[in-house]
């Protein structure tokens, strides 16, 4: 039985042999030193610890530099219009079939409200903040709405109710 054994041993793979190509330990240590590089840099303070933009602002101390309270309402033609909540005054009609970013993220925003009670005559604040960002909250449902990243031409109507554009 030992021959046999020994026999079966040879046929099969044998793990003292194993090695790794050079490339991929490479790989592996490089992706390790990112790791503890990246955790040093949170440790540090030179990167935000969350994924939340408004920890992370509130971490970094970033004020806002310009900010708007809203409301928007719906004509019967489809239209939307923006009303500044502090002045009353109108601040732009957003034509219907324009605008669609805006629209939608205001829409969303909206059904949240009224699913949690809110309705549409308490405002929204827009929002310009010392690092760029630009958000849309609502101080009703505390939910909020991080406006950069979806491309200039979408962020556009967002700016021009702040007169940026």
């Amino acid at each position: 039985m030992t021959h046999q054994h020994q026999g079966a041993h040879h046929l099969g793979h044998n793990h003292d042999d194993l090695q790794v190509p050079r490339e991929v330990l490479i790989a592996i240590g490089i992706m390790l030193a990112v790791i503890v590089m990246m955790a040093g840099a949170v440790r540090l303070g030179w990167i935000a610890p969350s994924g939340n933009p408004q920890l992370s602002r509130s971490a970094a101390n970033i004020a806002p530099s310009v900010e708007r309270q809203l409301l928007f309402a719906d004509t019967q033609d489809g239209s939307v219009l923006i009303t500044d909540a502090q002045t009353q005054n109108e601040v732009m009609t957003v034509p219907y079939g324009e605008s669609g970013f805006l629209r939608a993220i205001v829409r969303g925003m909206a059904k949240q409200r009224l699913a949690a009670g809110g309705t549409a005559d308490q405002p929204f604040i827009l929002t310009r903040w010392e690092n760029g960002a630009l958000s849309l909250r609502d101080p009703v449902t505390g939910r909020s709405r991080e406006l950069i990243g979806f491309g200039d031409n979408q962020t556009a109507s967002f700016e021009r109710i702040l007169g940026e554009k």
